[in-house]
């Protein structure tokens, strides 16, 4: 390859994410020669929706293909390792969207995979490159704001805000045991350590579940959809939809974060402490927003006031055996 506009690459995922990549690849001049779905069905529906030439009916065609020379994962969670593995196997170079895997342990084995291969690999933490944060990160490393001591900063997210609202991020076999934290609570993390320089040496987090039935809808649903199925089946949830978040970094830095995806939040935006400025009235979700509100202020004028029941739990680590 002599260029960018030589480089060839395949895209697994065609929902919301995989389409944002798609898009973005042939911005910057990269070809993108296929997609590959959920389904055959799927995948060949949605690349002549993108004007992709050519829908993949497997991960192994890809590999197969020797006019790609690399692949962009934005499958579901379970499914990024041993994607990302394969591919790496079969001597193309891979782009992981986060998180990278389920666990520690097989984030770790991945990495020494991806030393191994010689190949190109990378995770999409793409909020540190908006130039506002390289900027901050440059002013951080000439000493422009002196030592950094304390970082606060949010997530918060208005999507999944109601009972109704439903993704595969729900379901802990497929997005993992976290949620808010490991969805958009590591983007923050991510940008944080990138702005300061430092890494994370221990952490303590309070995560809750507020909304602890959903209906999950029998038919599929796109990311950020805000169509309301009448075919639902109840289910109880397993992942956080709050976390409060206390970080050490190295050389004695303090940072704070909370992260929220549920019923409490609004617009979608990881912020370092500030004001965040008013968001034109013409967002793609402001009717979804709208419309909830709407539904919390008669749902307050006419119930008794109660208190809040949620489920809560507190992790620490390292743990104090090992401190």
């Amino acid at each position: 390859m002599s260029g960018i506009a030589d480089i060839r690459a395949a895209v697994i995922g065609t929902g919301f994410i995989g389409t944002v990549h798609v898009e973005q690849l042939r911005r910057i001049g990269v070809q993108v020669r296929g997609v590959l779905g959920s389904t055959p069905e799927r995948g060949a529906a949605r690349a002549a929706a993108l004007g992709v030439g050519h829908a993949y009916a497997s991960l192994e065609a890809i590999l197969d293909d020797p006019a790609i020379d690399v692949v962009h994962v934005t499958s579901p969670n379970n499914l990024h390792v041993p994607q990302a593995r394969a591919i790496l196997a079969a001597g193309k170079h891979v782009v992981c969207e986060k998180p990278l895997a389920m666990t520690a342990a097989e984030s770790a084995s991945l990495v020494e995979d991806a030393a191994r291969s010689g190949r190109v690999n990378a995770v999409n933490f793409n909020i540190r490159f908006y130039p506002l944060h390289q900027h901050v990160r440059e002013l951080v490393a000439d000493g422009g704001l002196g030592d950094v001591r304390f970082v606060t900063g949010h997530y918060f997210q208005d999507w999944l805000l109601l009972d109704t609202d439903w993704n595969w991020r729900l379901e802990p076999d497929e997005g993992g045991s976290m949620r808010a934290v490991g969805d958009i609570g590591s983007h923050w993390i991510d940008l944080m350590q990138f702005l300061t320089g430092r890494r994370i040496e221990s952490v303590m987090a309070d995560l809750a579940t507020f909304v602890e039935l959903r209906q999950e809808p029998r038919g599929p649903v796109e990311t950020f959809s805000t169509e309301r199925s009448a075919d639902t089946v109840e289910r109880p949830m397993a992942t956080e939809d709050v976390a409060s978040i206390l970080l050490r970094f190295e050389r004695g830095a303090r940072l704070r974060l909370r992260g929220l995806r549920d019923a409490l939040a609004r617009g979608d935006a990881p912020a370092p402490s500030g004001p965040r400025g008013d968001r034109p009235s013409a967002h793609p979700r402001a009717a979804h927003r709208e419309r909830a509100s709407r539904d919390r202020r008669r749902r307050a004028s006419t119930d008794d006031v109660k208190p809040m029941r949620h489920g809560g739990s507190v992790h620490a680590w390292p743990p104090p055996s090992s401190r």
